[in-house]
């Protein structure tokens, strides 16, 4: 499966490699994820993959996160063209 990812959210200097990656995860798996299936398929700790959503959360790419596990809708990856989870 081939993905698609902004330019802009890849050259956003506000977000880190990790965030980034966290996104392009989502995005792979969907666009709708529990935090514990990113765990289960990564090889970071929960508290790590809480920054890295963090991070898009604060920037606008994604809403709806839980810290208890629940789901991560992803919204879109130019701040504010809701797509997926609205």
């Amino acid at each position: 499966m081939l993905i698609k990812i902004s330019k802009e959210l890849l050259e956003d200097d506000r977000l880190s490699w990790k965030a980034k990656g966290i996104y392009c995860g989502i995005v792979a798996l969907g666009g709708e994820v529990s935090l514990y299936e990113l765990t289960r398929i990564s090889n970071n700790k929960l508290d790590s993959l809480k920054s890295g959503i963090s991070e898009l959360l604060n920037c606008g790419y994604i809403k709806g996160c839980d810290d208890t596990g629940g789901y991560i809708y992803l919204i879109t990856d130019t701040h504010g063209n809701y797509k997926i989870g609205e």
